[in-house]
């Protein structure tokens, strides 16, 4: 009987291999095509046939090579970061770049634990990257995102 050698390589191919499947079952319902003309279902066809295969080798190579067992899961950072993305999609039109990036970077480093000057320092982070995503999104790039709450209210009004 086979025996499984890392938990942690045998479960990330198993997800590989789920990702796989559900997005070549999903890119079915679009005209595939040939390699010689291809369809919009193409590629995301040949990626997902691509996991599946890469979670097929994980699977078996965690049933060769020893391997670390599966960590518990830890809530706060990974409450965090989604909480930190859903904010982002409900402010960004609202609330403007600067002001969305300043709280999304402050709800995802409080998925980890910050004891005295680590807030400061996250807090200069946050106003530092709020800077530079205005800079390179709104006038390097051009992008039609308000910048500031302000300009995002007065085109809404």
């Amino acid at each position: 009987m086979l025996r499984i050698k890392s938990q942690q390589s045998f479960w990330a191919g198993v997800l590989f291999m789920t990702f796989g499947a559900a997005q070549t079952w999903l890119s079915l319902q679009y005209t595939v095509g040939t390699p010689a003309r291809m369809g919009p279902g193409f590629m995301p066809a040949l990626l997902g046939g691509v996991l599946v295969v890469l979670g097929l080798i994980i699977t078996a190579n965690s049933l060769l090579v020893s391997g670390p067992k599966v960590e518990p899961i830890y809530w706060r950072p990974l409450a965090a970061i989604i909480g930190a993305m859903l904010l982002f999609a409900l402010l960004i039109e609202g609330a403007g770049l600067a002001l969305t990036t300043v709280l999304v970077v402050l709800v995802a480093g409080s998925g980890y634990r910050l004891r005295g000057w680590a807030w400061a320092r996250l807090g200069a982070l946050a106003i530092g990257m709020a800077v530079l995503a205005v800079a390179l999104f709104i006038y390097g790039l051009r992008q039609p995102i308000p910048a500031w709450w302000v300009a995002a209210w007065w085109t809404w009004g």
